[in-house]
């Protein structure tokens, strides 16, 4: 899965959750902002950062892993030094390692004195995403990221989902619906790359919050990358096909029009076809 991209997106939109996995206090009257940051003069690019609006409190470090690697408690510690080197006017840091579970955690080494003072935290998401509880945002943050860590298992995965229904539709903003449905798609996507978009909507009851499916840009992102391949394939036959296929999914019109480069005329005659 794109789970740097999932991550930045989530911690972008609720940034204070890294906190409260972390069990770091959090206050109603500060509040961080999430930014990804290229260091200078090394070719790579921290994780995330949480900066506060009160210059009193740490910057937060945030490093996302899920595979087993050697040198992972290194690269977040040398991230920092680097960091705090070319922004001096930062004065405290507290560094976050989110690791899938602890069957990928490595020995921290000399850095493990930074552990036991707690400038470095590592924060287990399988158990810390199953332990805790919270309302509407957060449960529908913390329900996606369980479904980053939990192992492939359609089963267990579309119980997950369809809890993540119910909590999606207690939100009473309808952006923050549409960001955790887009979410949702774009990680279910790159899970289960075997399912269809069809059967991924079916998972979420669509009759509510999914009626508004065309707007989402993993769904537009998924018929660019459908129509590119129709058009690289270049039958008119396939492309007719596609016209069902992504009519189904709720596309508009001129969203299948684009992406399969045809004439709006013949989406409306293939959409009054399936109506009839």
């Amino acid at each position: 899965m794109k789970t740097d991209i999932f991550f930045h997106n989530l911690f972008e939109e609720q940034p204070e959750l890294a906190l409260r996995l972390a069990g770091l206090p959090t206050s109603g009257q500060t509040h961080y902002h999430f930014t990804s940051i290229e260091l200078k003069e090394k070719a790579h690019r921290i994780d995330g950062v949480l900066v506060p609006d009160d210059p009193a409190l740490p910057v937060v470090i945030i490093e996302v892993q899920f595979h087993r690697d050697e040198q992972m408690y290194d690269r977040i510690v040398s991230e920092t030094a680097l960091y705090k080197l070319q922004t001096p006017s930062v004065h405290t840091v507290q560094m976050l390692l989110f690791l899938r579970s602890r069957e990928i955690d490595t020995d921290a080494g000399v850095w493990q004195d930074l552990i036991a003072g707690g400038t470095l935290r590592v924060i287990y998401l399988d158990e810390q995403t199953a332990a805790m509880n919270a309302d509407t945002e957060v449960e529908a943050a913390l329900l996606l990221m369980r479904l980053t860590v939990t192992p492939s298992n359609i089963t267990l995965d579309n119980a997950i989902a369809q809890q993540l229904r119910t909590v999606i539709e207690e939100m009473t903003d309808t952006k923050q619906q549409r960001l955790f449905q887009d979410l949702f798609v774009s990680l279910y996507l790159s899970k289960y790359k075997q399912l269809t978009l069809e059967e991924i909507r079916a998972m979420m009851d669509t009759r509510k919050i999914f009626d508004d499916i065309h707007e989402s840009v993993a769904v537009q992102q998924y018929a660019q990358q459908y129509g590119n391949q129709q058009r690289n394939e270049g039958k008119l036959e396939g492309k007719l096909e596609g016209v069902a296929n992504l009519l189904r999914l709720g596309l508009t019109v001129e969203q299948i029009a684009a992406a399969l480069t045809i004439p709006h005329e013949k989406v409306e005659e293939i959409r009054g076809s399936l109506q009839s």
